[in-house]
């Protein structure tokens, strides 16, 4: 999506009301154009905890190391079985996952989880059910959800939740550590929220937890071809199934043409010690080629919060086993090393390229020799 030449903000919405979680009087004016920066991250969160996810320190030095080669690649693999049904929905992956040759039904996200046996999940879209994919810590199927919607966005790790959009304005998270359960934790964001909220196919959501309490929900909104792709800040706060407040804070949109200005997922990171929000959007050319990974940082200006770029990386895209268009993430291990990942695009059974009963992934660490 993002980040082509300066980012302007577009006309924001009038200064709602204070937050009814209050902690202190600094915090209590959580408006768009309040003269402090408020949204700042929570990084006092260890990693295991419920709703929020570790920090990393040295954000940026840690992207210029990735550069200068201490990011280090492998190529991974998980397995499952075509016709062997995966609970809680039941579906066999040929129902849920084989494309019958159509390249459109496709995996939608992939991340790396918080949970310790649970360790990976898959989005994937299709033209009778949409899915959201656990793998365990042998790389093996561990569990299917059906979604609501054939084509649920990418998806975010945040504590013990996996989320993702699910069908129109609807927010849903699955909980790792009841992944063998069938369960819908789900909030609406939609234009009542300002903005035209969540959208199914959109370019990508993540959550982050605020110091003060509530969260950050950064959304991509989607674009065709190389038009700059929207993304939207909201402040939700409130239980994330029963949020009792949601607001745009503002819009923002890249300057015009070529450069990294659309996105398919975005993860976020808050840094220890500075409290700064970052967000990474990541796409890639159709077939193969280039795929990205843009770092920027949350900033505070006169009219509301920003997106400044900060680094991109670039690395190889390949649709057989890292495909960026279709699905990528960056995580922040538990001793604070931020990593990157990128899986492949499509399974068919007998059809499409890639290994059968398999699916491959890149999994790039930061700071480690394999």
């Amino acid at each position: 999506m993002l980040l082509a030449g300066s980012l302007a903000a577009t006309a924001l919405l009038g200064t709602p009301a204070a937050s009814a979680r209050v902690v202190n009087t600094w915090y209590a004016a959580r408006s768009p154009i309040a003269q402090t920066n408020w949204l700042i991250g929570a990084d006092n969160c260890a990693h295991g905890s419920v709703d929020c996810n570790r920090c990393a320190p040295d954000v940026e030095q840690q992207w210029s190391d990735m550069a200068a080669g201490a990011l280090s690649w492998r190529e991974r693999s998980w397995h499952f079985g075509w016709d062997r049904a995966a609970q809680p929905s039941g579906l066999t992956p040929d129902q849920a996952w084989d494309t019958g040759g159509i390249i459109e039904q496709h995996a939608q996200g992939f991340v790396r989880t918080n949970h310790a046996t649970v360790k990976y999940a898959m989005s994937h879209s299709d033209d009778t059910f949409g899915s959201l994919t656990f793998v365990n810590s042998s790389d093996n199927i561990h569990a299917l959800h059906r979604t609501a919607s054939v084509h649920p966005s990418g998806i975010f790790a945040l504590g013990n939740y996996v989320g993702m959009v699910d069908g129109e304005h609807s927010v849903r998270f699955v909980d790792t550590t009841r992944s063998l359960e069938s369960h819908d934790l789900s909030f609406r964001l939609g234009p009542e929220a300002g903005g035209p909220g969540v959208r199914s196919g959109n370019g990508g959501i993540a959550m982050a937890r605020l110091w003060g309490g509530g969260y950050l929900l950064v959304v991509g909104q989607g674009g065709v071809n190389t038009d700059p792709q929207d993304t939207d800040l909201y402040f939700v706060d409130g239980p994330l199934t029963a949020p009792h407040r949601k607001q745009r804070l503002g819009v923002y949109r890249p300057a015009p043409g070529p450069g990294f200005n659309q996105s398919e997922n975005i993860s976020v990171i808050t840094e220890c010690g500075s409290r700064s929000i970052y967000t990474v959007h990541m796409m890639g050319d159709d077939i193969g080629g280039e795929g990205y990974y843009v770092l920027a940082r949350v900033t505070w200006g006169a009219n509301g919060p920003w997106l400044s770029r900060v680094n991109v990386k670039r690395v190889n895209s390949d649709i057989d086993y890292c495909h960026h268009r279709s699905a990528a993430s960056a995580s922040v291990r538990d001793n604070g090393t931020v990593d990157l990942y990128c899986h492949e695009r499509a399974e068919d059974n007998g059809f499409l390229s890639g290994p059968g009963d398999d699916w491959e992934f890149r999994e790039g660490l930061n700071y480690f020799n394999w």
